[in-house]
C-alpha cells in the first residue's frame, strides 16, 4: 500500500536537494572568492594553500608579486567556474558541489590539525581559516559549515540529481535530455567567460614610491640605476614598494641582506654599525606567542651578540605580549604592506652577510648553531 505522504516528503527533498547544490553551495563559493578577489592578500590564504602557491613560484617564470596575485586570481577563477557548473548545469551540480567542500574541509583540516597539535585546542579557536579573507571565522567553525553542506549534498543532493533526468527521459526521451544538457554547457560557458573577464581584468597590486631612501636622496625617481653608496651604509627601502612581500629567508644565507629587499623596509634604519661585525636578526610579532617564548628563552639575559628586534606591524595591539628582550635594540617593518611571513624569524649576519636562517623557532639544534659565539 502506498503512504500518501510519501510523495510530497520525497518532493520537498528534491527541493531541498536541488537548493543547496544549486543555490547554496554556489553562493557560499561566490562569497569566498568575492573576499579573495577584494582582499587579494595572500597572508591570508590557508597555510595549506599558500605552501600549495608557494611551491609553484617560479614555474611560469613569475615570482613575488605578480605569481601571488595570478596565483589568488586562478583560485578563484576555479571557484567562479564550479559555481557556475552548479547553477546552470543540474546533473553537475551534485558532483561538482560535492568536489570543492571535499576541497574545503580537506583544506581546514590541514590548517586545524597542525595547529590544534602544535599550539592546542585554544588557539584553533583563537585562529582564522582564511577562507573569506580578514573576516573568515576560526577553521572548526568553517569546518562545520562545509561539513553541514557536504552531509546536505550527500545525502539530499542525489534525490535532486536524479529526479530530473528521470522525468526527461520519461516524458521527452533522451533526445530532450541531450539538448537540455547541451544548453547548460552553453549557459555555463557564457556566465564563465563573463566572470572569468572580471576576475583577470581586476587591476593588479599597484607599487608605490617609498619616498625617502633613509639617506637623504629622493626615491620617487624610478629610474633602474642606483646610487652607489660606500659599503657599509644602509641603503634604506627599495624605489618602489611591493604590495606585498614573500621572503623566502633560507636563500638569503651567503647574500648581503641589502640585497633583499623585504629587510631594507625596517624603520627607521638599522644601527649605523648594522652591517660589520656580529649581528642577530630577529623578526617577530607583538601578538605572537612563539615569538614570545623565544625570546624569553633565548634573549632575556644579557646579550652576548647585538640584537636587532623588527615587529612586523599586522597585529592586533590589544592582544600584545610584553617585549622579554631588554637588551634588544627595536625596530618595524614599513607600515601599510603585506608581509607574507610566519614568525618568529632568526637571522645571523656577519659584516652584513646573512651566514644562518632558523625559520622553525622549535629547532633547537638550528637556534643553537645560529646563535654560537
Amino acid at each position: 500500500m502506498t503512504n500518501p505522504d510519501a510523495k510530497p516528503i520525497s518532493l520537498a527533498l528534491t527541493r531541498l536537494g536541488a537548493l543547496t547544490c544549486r543555490c547554496i553551495v554556489p553562493l557560499w563559493v561566490l562569497i569566498g572568492a568575492a573576499f579573495k578577489l577584494w582582499e587579494r592578500n595572500p597572508s591570508l590564504l590557508p597555510a595549506p594553500v599558500l605552501d600549495t602557491v608557494r611551491l609553484g613560484e617560479g614555474v611560469l617564470g613569475l615570482s613575488g608579486t605578480a605569481w601571488f596575485d595570478l596565483a589568488i586570481r586562478l583560485i578563484v577563477g576555479i571557484e567562479v567556474a564550479l559555481a557556475m557548473i552548479m547553477v546552470f548545469m543540474p546533473r553537475a551540480a551534485r558532483p561538482a558541489a560535492a568536489a570543492i567542500l571535499l576541497v574545503f574541509c580537506g583544506v581546514l583540516l590541514g590548517v586545524i590539525v597542525p595547529l590544534w597539535s602544535r599550539d592546542g585546542f585554544a588557539a584553533v579557536l583563537k585562529g582564522s581559516c582564511g577562507c573569506l579573507g580578514g573576516w573568515s571565522p576560526n577553521p572548526l567553525v568553517m569546518l562545520t559549515i562545509d561539513g553541514a553542506m557536504l552531509l546536505s549534498v550527500i545525502k539530499f543532493g542525489r534525490v535532486a540529481a536524479g529526479a530530473p533526468s528521470s522525468r526527461t527521459s520519461s516524458a521527452a526521451g533522451p533526445s530532450a535530455a541531450n539538448v537540455s544538457w547541451r544548453h547548460g554547457w552553453q549557459r555555463t560557458l557564457t556566465a564563465v567567460l563573463l566572470l572569468e573577464a572580471l576576475v583577470f581584468a581586476a587591476p593588479a597590486p599597484a607599487t608605490k614610491p617609498s619616498g625617502d631612501g633613509g639617506n637623504g636622496q629622493s626615491l620617487t625617481d624610478t629610474t633602474p640605476t642606483p646610487p652607489v653608496l660606500p659599503a657599509g651604509i644602509w641603503p634604506g627601502p627599495p624605489a618602489q614598494i611591493e604590495q606585498f612581500y614573500v621572503p623566502e629567508f633560507e636563500t638569503w644565507v651567503g647574500k648581503s641582506i641589502i640585497e633583499q629587499d623585504f629587510a631594507r623596509l625596517i624603520t627607521p634604519a638599522p644601527p649605523a654599525d648594522f652591517l660589520t661585525g656580529d649581528w642577530i636578526l630577529i623578526f617577530y610579532r607583538k601578538d605572537c606567542d612563539h615569538c614570545e617564548a623565544m625570546l624569553a628563552e633565548r634573549f632575556s639575559d644579557s646579550l652576548a651578540i647585538r640584537t636587532l628586534a623588527v615587529a612586523i606591524p599586522d597585529t592586533d595591539p590589544a592582544a600584545a605580549l610584553e617585549m622579554p628582550c631588554i637588551e634588544c635594540q627595536l625596530a618595524s617593518m614599513m607600515p601599510d604592506v603585506q608581509y607574507v611571513v610566519g614568525t618568529p624569524i632568526l637571522l645571523r649576519l656577519k659584516n652584513g652577510v646573512v651566514t644562518c636562517a632558523v625559520t622553525d623557532s622549535e629547532n633547537s639544534a638550528k637556534l643553537d648553531e645560529c646563535l654560537a659565539p
